[in-house]
C-alpha cells in the first residue's frame, strides 16, 4: 500500500473512529487491498465523506477510490466527483502520493484532467495548507500540463505571481518549477520571479541555480556568438553563487565544469586539460545522483537529471574532437564524423530538445573550421561522408561546415592526396561486433512476424529499426546478465528489501535511454518529446529520416503478452500516426520472480495491430526487462522455505 504511516490497530481500536474507518483500517490491518464494495459502494463514502476528510486514513481512501474508477465505468463519473472533492481536504504529507496516484490513472478524460489540474493548482498557491504539501499539489499541477496549451498558459500566470514572502519551504520547491517551466517555454516573467525568491533565505540557492539555467537556455537560444559567450560566462556566476549559498549541490557544480569546458574548447584549450575537466564532471555527476535523486522523484525531474546526464556525454565528445581535429587524417572516418564532429555540431540542439543551431554550436564552429582548413585530407572526408551518406539527418550541417572552410580556406591550400588514399580504405565502416546467435535469433523471429506490415518490408527502414532492436535485444541481455554487486546502478532491476517500493517505470526510462546515448548520436535519441501525436514519448530515436517511438512502462502484476497487449498496445501504436508504423514497448516485468527468471527468448515478443479504420498494418516489438529479481543462489532458499 502506498501510505504506510498509520497504524491500523490503533485506528480500530480508537472508538472516535467512524464504521467505514474501522472497516477500511481492518482490511488494511490484514494485508487486504480494500475494494469500494468493501465498504459499502460510493454512496456511503459520499455520506461519510465530512468524517472521511479529517481521517488520517484520507490517502487510502483515495486510493482505493481511483482503484476502483480505473475498474468502474458505470460509477467512474461519482467516484471521480468525490476524488476531486476529497483531494482538496488533504493537508499532509501525503498529497505526494496522492498526486502519484492520480498521475498514474491512464483513463481519465481531458474534461477529469482539467479538474484535477486547477484543484491540485488552487491547493499549492493556498498559503493556509502545509508548505510541502502545496508543493507537492504544485508539482502534479506541472505535471498535468504536459502538451496541453491552455493549461500551460494557466500555470505560467500562476507562477508570475508566486509570493516572494511566502513560505521558503514552498518557495525553494515553486522555484525549481519556475526554471524548469523557463527551460522549456521561455515566458516572460519567470525570470523576474526567481530574482525576487533569490533574496529569501532557505530558498536562495534554488533561485540561484534557476537563474544559472535561465541565463544558459538564453545562450544557447542566442544567434550571435559574443552573446552566447556573455551568457554562459552569466550562468556560471549563478551556479557558483549557488555553491556559495549552500556548498553540496553537486547539480551546480557540475554546470559551472560543464560551461568552462566549452568556453577552454573555443580559446584553444588542450586535449588534456579538457580530460581533466571530464574527472570532475564524472565526480560531480556521480554525487548528483548518490545525493540528490530520490525514488520518487518526478518524471520532469528525472529528464533534467537526463539533461545533465548529456552534457557528460557532450563533454567527452568534446575531448574527442579536440584530438581528433590535431589529426592530419582518420582512420575511421566515419565515425568520427557521425559520433565526434556531429555530435558536437548539434550539441545546442540535443541539450533541452532543441531543433535549431545556436549557442554552444557557435563557440564550436569557429575553433573546427580554424582546425580543419589546415588539413586537407580532413576535408576531404567530409566530402565522402556526404556523397555516402546524403541522406543522413545532420548531412547540411556538414555540408555547411564546408562552406565554411572553403571560405576560410588560404589561397595556396594544396589537397594531401597521399593522406587521402591512405585512409580512404577506412573510411566509412562504422559496423559494431557482428549480431550472437541469440540476437540473430531474436532479429528473426521478429522479422517473420513483422513482414507484414508494409512500413518494415521498405529496406531504409527495416534496416535502421532493426539496428534499433539489436541495441534494445543487447540491453535486454545486458540486464538480465549483469548483477547488483558490479553494476549497482541496476539495483532498481532486483527484488527491493522489505518495506521498500516497486521502482517506478522512469527508472528503467532513464537506464535505457543512458544507454543507447552512449551508442547512438544524442542529437538523433531524445526522452520526453512532446508534440507526437497530440502527446509526449518516453524515447524517441530518429535516424535517416525516420523516427521511431520507443514507449516505456511497468507492470507488477500481470506480465503476459497477452495482457501488455490489452493494457499498452494502442498508446504505443498511437505514436505511430506521423511517422513509421514500426515502434517498441519497453515494459518493467515486477511480477513474480520466485520461481525464477524466464530465458530471454521469451522475454521478446513481435505484434502486428490491424486498425478497423486502417488498410495498412502496424508492427510493435514488445521487450520485456526482468525486475523483481532475486538471485541465483535466493531460488535454493525460497525452494526450502516451501518444501
Amino acid at each position: 500500500m502506498p501510505w504506510a504511516k498509520v497504524i491500523y490497530g490503533d485506528a480500530m481500536n480508537d472508538t472516535s473512529q467512524s464504521a467505514i474507518e474501522v472497516k477500511l483500517a481492518s482490511a488494511l490491518k490484514d494485508g487486504r487491498e480494500p475494494t469500494l464494495s468493501d465498504l459499502g459502494g460510493v454512496q456511503v463514502l459520499q455520506q461519510g465523506m465530512h468524517e472521511i476528510c479529517k481521517s488520517p486514513l484520507l490517502p487510502e481512501f483515495i486510493h482505493l477510490l481511483l482503484s476502483a474508477a480505473t475498474l468502474d465505468q458505470k460509477d467512474r463519473e461519482s467516484i471521480l466527483e468525490l476524488t476531486v472533492r476529497l483531494i482538496v481536504c488533504v493537508k499532509s504529507l501525503d498529497m505526494d502520493e496522492v498526486v502519484n496516484d492520480i498521475l498514474s490513472c491512464n483513463f481519465l478524460s481531458e474534461t477529469w484532467e482539467k479538474q484535477f489540474f486547477h484543484s491540485l493548482l488552487e491547493m499549492s498557491f493556498n498559503q493556509g495548507n502545509d508548505p510541502l504539501c502545496r508543493a507537492f499539489a504544485l508539482d502534479g499541477a506541472f505535471r498535468f500540463v504536459g502538451s496541453h496549451i491552455p493549461r500551460r498558459h494557466t500555470l505560467l500566470a500562476k507562477l508570475t505571481e508566486v509570493d516572494s514572502s511566502d513560505n521558503p519551504i514552498f518557495l525553494r520547491h515553486a522555484a525549481k518549477i519556475i526554471g524548469v517551466a523557463f527551460s522549456w517555454w521561455q515566458s516572460e516573467g519567470l525570470v523576474e520571479r526567481l530574482r525576487e525568491i533569490i533574496g529569501i533565505e532557505d530558498a536562495d540557492d534554488e533561485a540561484a541555480f534557476e537563474l544559472g539555467m535561465a541565463s544558459l537556455v538564453e545562450g544557447l537560444n542566442a544567434s550571435d556568438v559574443k552573446i552566447v559567450r556573455m551568457k554562459l560566462e552569466e550562468a556560471q556566476e549563478w551556479f557558483k553563487s549557488t555553491l556559495e549559498k549552500r556548498e553540496n549541490r553537486p547539480d551546480a557544480a557540475l554546470f559551472v565544469a560543464v560551461i568552462q569546458s566549452w568556453l577552454d574548447f573555443a580559446q584553444e584549450s588542450t586535449p588534456g586539460k579538457l580530460a581533466e575537466m571530464v574527472t570532475v564532471i564524472n565526480q560531480e555527476l556521480f554525487a548528483l545522483h548518490a545525493w540528490h535523486h530520490r525514488q520518487s522523484a518526478p518524471s520532469w525531474l528525472g529528464a533534467r537529471y537526463s539533461e545533465q546526464a548529456s552534457w557528460k556525454l557532450l563533454v567527452e565528445r568534446l575531448v574527442s574532437l579536440s584530438g581528433s581535429i590535431e589529426k592530419p587524417s582518420w582512420f575511421n572516418a566515419r565515425f568520427t564524423i557521425e559520433q565526434e564532429l556531429i555530435g558536437i555540431i548539434t550539441a545546442s540542439r540535443a541539450i533541452l530538445v532543441r531543433n535549431k543551431g545556436g549557442g554552444l554550436e557557435l563557440i564550436a564552429i569557429p575553433k573546427i573550421v580554424s582546425s580543419l582548413v589546415v588539413r586537407p585530407g580532413l576535408i576531404h572526408h567530409l566530402r565522402e561522408w556526404l556523397q555516402y551518406t546524403p541522406e543522413y539527418p545532420y548531412a547540411n550541417d556538414v555540408k555547411t561546415l564546408l562552406e565554411k572552410i572553403e571560405s576560410n580556406k588560404p589561397s595556396n591550400d594544396e589537397d594531401q592526396k597521399e593522406i587521402i588514399n591512405d585512409a580512404r580504405s577506412a573510411l566509412f565502416e562504422m559496423s559494431g561486433p557482428s549480431p550472437s546467435s541469440l540476437e540473430h535469433r531474436l532479429l528473426e523471429e521478429c522479422g517473420d512476424t513483422l513482414k507484414t506490415v508494409d512500413d518494415y518490408n521498405l529496406h531504409r527502414p527495416q534496416s535502421i529499426f532493426n539496428a534499433i532492436l539489436l541495441l534494445t535485444f543487447r540491453y535486454l541481455i545486458s540486464r538480465m546478465d549483469l548483477s547488483k554487486k558490479n553494476a549497482p546502478h541496476l539495483s532498481f532491476l532486483f527484488k527491493p528489501e522489505d518495506g521498500m517500493p516497486l521502482p517506478t517505470e522512469d527508472k528503467l526510462q532513464q537506464d535505457f535511454f543512458s544507454f543507447i546515448c552512449g551508442i547512438i548520436n544524442s542529437g538523433s535519441t531524445q526522452i520526453e518529446l512532446c508534440d507526437i501525436a497530440s502527446g509526449r514519448t518516453d524515447i524517441t530515436v530518429t535516424a535517416g529520416g525516420y523516427r521511431f517511438v520507443i514507449e516505456v512502462k511497468r507492470e507488477s502484476s500481470d506480465a503476459s503478452f497477452d495482457n501488455l497487449k490489452k493494457l499498452f498496445i494502442n498508446q504505443t501504436t498511437e505514436y505511430q500516426n506521423t511517422g513509421i508504423r514500426l515502434g517498441i514497448l519497453l515494459v518493467l516485468d515486477l511480477s513474480d520472480k520466485k520461481g525464477g527468471t524466464a530465458h530471454v527468448t521469451e522475454q521478446v515478443q513481435a505484434v502486428v495491430v490491424q486498425r478497423p479504420n486502417e488498410s495498412s498494418k502496424r508492427g510493435v516489438v514488445i521487450v520485456r526487462i526482468p525486475g523483481n529479481k532475486v538471485r541465483p543462489s535466493d531460488l535454493t532458499t525460497i525452494l526450502k522455505r516451501k518444501q
